[in-house]
Order: C-alpha cells, then sequence, then structure tokens
C-alpha cells in the first residue's frame, strides 16, 4: 500500500492507494492524462471551498443582522 499526501497552504488530501486492487497502465501517456484529471479535480475542489468561504460570511451577517 502506498499513501500520498498533497498539502498546500489552504488544503490538503490523502490517497491510500492498494497495488493489489489497483493497477495503474505503464502507457506514459495514460498516466499524463490521469494526472491532469486529478489536478482537474484538485483546481475545481480549492474553487468550491473558496466560494463556501465567500458565501458562508454572507449568510451568517443575514442571518444575525
Amino acid at each position: 500500500m502506498v499513501d500520498i499526501k498533497l498539502k498546500s497552504v489552504n488544503s490538503s488530501c490523502e490517497f491510500k492507494l492498494d497495488f493489489n486492487e489497483i493497477k495503474l497502465p505503464d502507457d506514459i501517456n495514460i498516466l499524463k492524462d490521469l494526472e491532469k484529471e486529478v489536478e482537474n479535480s484538485i483546481y475545481h475542489l480549492k474553487r468550491s471551498n473558496d466560494e463556501i468561504k465567500e458565501f458562508i460570511p454572507k449568510v451568517w451577517i443575514q442571518i444575525f443582522f
């Protein structure tokens, strides 16, 4: 099993890969495509988190004031 931990200033994630269950392709082009997909997913998660962070204070102000 391999643990992959990614951490940035505002976020982090962790993957646990069991190579007995997952067979990664040997083709570098396929691996690069997979990398792009993961990067795209991370980008959208960060963006949605930023939108939520921006929205939450506005909602709290509307509720309490």
